[in-house]
């Protein structure tokens, strides 16, 4: 390919910087020129692309005039963060369906009046800054129309994104971790629904936390020592929560949910590795969908480990096989008495039999004084 040098007419080189004037002359050029000046230009579309193509190492780019009315921004995110500093006269800016990711949070205005930025590739998962920085600019007319691209959030909208993981930073529980897994739609009335995860497993909670991010549905409490459950029906926080994990606590009893909204409106509710009685199983039996799942834990030689709980008798629930219960002495005791009235009932029948057919007294009745 031949290079050629720029008319004199219109145009002025120096090592690696071109000023033009008026015209820029449709011509290959040097592949050094930096630093590019054009003044006076008939030109009303400003193609951002074309001179990078042109000048692939231009990093200044000065344009005076005020015929441009429009730019055409350059494919590549990189060099829209801070263009607009040299093009004060701008006030439309159109970067619809680019392949924009995210803009930086300083990004600069300048004059703009108008700023389109739908069909992106918006990506949701890093720091949204930018957006909050924006979100007031009157200048940016299409903000319903930017959709989050990829996983998890993949065609919400970028706007109510940000605010959720914004509300799940300023508002998480201390010493707790909190996420975003995913937003999805209610199938009732079509509105977005945040499913935010706070796990507060193994922090030292000796109860439940008294403050949530707003509308929490997963809450993990794993491996901390909590007994009361109290909050569930009495906290607010907890309302809007569906899924709980208590796992390896100190809970005893359920009975205080007794007819709260929670326990009737949760979703899962795990409480393995508790002080919990079979009692407890067999009165929530209809509200456990799992309770052939809960097994006594494995002791080497128990004939019931590992085996349902709710299968099992009350004398052998999860027990150690030397171990001898005064509820076992009760058992046996009962049996003894079963069957002596039994036998006694059997004797009485028996004799009364005899001495109809024989006219003969029972031999202990003639015994007696």
């Amino acid at each position: 390919m031949i290079t050629a040098r720029p008319s004199k007419e219109h145009c002025v080189f120096e090592e690696d910087k071109l000023k033009c004037d008026e015209h820029l002359p449709d011509i290959s050029y040097p592949s050094t020129i930096a630093n590019l000046e054009l003044t006076n230009l008939n030109w009303e579309i400003l193609d951002l692309n074309t001179l990078l193509q042109k000048f692939p190492k231009l990093q200044r780019l000065t344009v005076l005039g005020k015929n441009i009315i429009g730019v055409v921004p350059p494919e590549e995110k990189t060099h829209i963060k801070t263009f607009l500093r040299n093009f004060p006269e701008i006030e439309v800016l159109n970067l619809d369906g680019n392949q924009l990711e995210a803009l930086d949070k300083h990004f600069y205005l300048g004059n703009l009046k108008e700023l389109y930025l739908q069909n992106n590739k918006w990506r949701c998962t890093d720091d949204l800054e930018w957006v909050l920085n924006l979100q007031n600019k009157t200048v940016i007319k299409n903000w319903g129309e930017l959709i989050c691209h990829g996983m998890p959030y993949s065609g919400k909208p970028l706007i109510a994104i940000t605010h959720y993981l914004k509300d799940i930073k300023d508002q998480c529980t201390e010493k707790c971790e909190c996420d975003l897994p995913n937003v999805v739609r209610d199938p009732k009335t079509d509105l977005l629904e945040p499913i935010i995860s706070v796990n507060c497993s193994y922090k030292g909670f000796t109860e439940l936390p008294e403050k949530l991010p707003k509308r929490t549905k997963i809450l993990y409490l794993e491996g901390n020592s909590i007994e009361d459950l109290k909050p569930l029906r009495t906290n607010h926080m907890y309302r809007s929560l569906m899924d709980l994990y208590l796992d390896n606590n100190l809970v005893s009893s359920i009975g205080v949910l007794e007819g709260s909204y929670w326990l009737t409106h949760f979703r899962a509710f795990s409480l393995r590795g508790n002080k919990l009685t079979k009692e407890l199983l067999q009165k929530y039996a209809p509200q456990v969908k799992d309770i052939h799942d809960i097994k006594c834990s494995y002791v080497e030689g128990d004939q019931n480990s590992l085996l349902p709980i709710a299968e099992l008798s009350r004398s052998s629930v999860c027990r150690f096989p030397t171990e001898y219960s005064v509820q076992e002495a009760l058992d046996l005791l009962n049996a003894v008495l079963v069957f002596l009235i039994v036998f006694i009932l059997g004797k009485l029948a028996y004799d009364y039999y005899h001495f109809k057919k024989t006219g003969k007294l029972p031999w202990i009745v003639t015994k007696m004084p």
